[in-house]
């Protein structure tokens, strides 16, 4: 349920959410005042090695997804509820 909460209005893939780490949000404050809030997660899709193998693990976006602020409470939430490092640990 959870990850619904975040998945909904965020542009990754279900697995790209799946695979968000503790510490994935940010708050950056814009020069007129607003606040941006911001997810840093993994890509899968077309992440190969030098020789063209395919990492199983991705790797970091290189521009975080902007959100909005309910997502990144959702996080935030999620980082209080346990220690793990994945967001939405496995079994």
């Amino acid at each position: 349920m959870s990850e619904s909460l975040i998945f909904a209005p965020t542009p990754g893939s279900p697995e790209e959410v799946l695979r968000l780490e503790r510490g994935c949000s940010s708050q950056e404050e814009r020069e007129d005042g607003t606040v941006r809030h911001r997810i840093t997660g993994r890509h899968f899709k077309g992440v190969t090695d030098e020789e063209g193998n395919t990492l199983p693990g991705g790797e970091i976006r290189p521009e975080p997804w902007t959100v909005t602020e309910l997502v990144d409470r959702a996080v935030k939430i999620l980082e209080q509820l346990h220690d793990d490092r994945l967001l939405f640990p496995g079994p």
